[in-house]
């Protein structure tokens, strides 16, 4: 319910889940009051018994959260990512996707001696159907040589989104990693 959820919002995540570190973000504007279904957050939890480091990310993207954890010296980019809807028309919805595109890329560049890449989240674009976000998505991981770790062709689901209207279904998630 509404008040459910508001409940859960107004308080951290972390006060529902234990034993975990919680990095988030919101692309809500916390001084705005919205009704309807909330949009825009991401997450990554990491269980506190794991014997590493965590350093947050710094970024000024709404829309994606990201750290770089140390395990048995290895060391990870993780990035979650919440990208607006996919489109075939709107170019400003395109524009504003390639901006978080670049502010990931940013993010790539800044630490170069990481041994792994993982980025996840809600890509809210299908690679089997035309957009204008397809490309921009693909010539990302091309220049950030992440294209041979492109995961959802692999998937064991047969959809990842289901419009309840049209009962069109599509694969939107894709993980992409890689390993250097």
């Amino acid at each position: 319910s509404a008040g459910t959820l508001g409940y859960f919002f107004s308080h951290k995540l972390s006060d529902f889940v234990h034993n975990v570190s919680v990095f988030g973000v919101s692309g809500m504007d916390s001084a705005t009051l919205l009704q309807g279904r909330p949009y825009g957050g991401c997450a990554i939890l990491i269980r506190n018994s794991l014997n590493c480091s965590i350093i947050r990310v710094n970024s000024t993207c709404k829309r994606l959260v990201a750290v770089v954890l140390e395990i048995a010296h290895v060391s990870m980019l993780i990035v979650n990512v919440y990208f607006l809807c996919d489109t075939v028309y709107d170019v400003a919805v395109a524009n504003q996707y390639n901006d978080i595109l670049r502010e990931i890329e940013l993010i790539i560049e800044s630490y170069p001696q990481i041994d792994c890449i993982l980025i996840g989240g809600d890509f809210n674009v299908d690679l089997d159907r035309p957009s204008l976000n397809k490309p921009l998505l693909l010539s990302m991981c091309e220049r950030q040589s992440l294209l041979s770790g492109l995961l959802y062709r692999n998937a064991s689901v047969d959809f990842t989104y289901e419009n309840e209207f049209t009962r069109n279904r599509s694969v939107i998630d894709p993980m992409i990693y890689i390993y250097t």
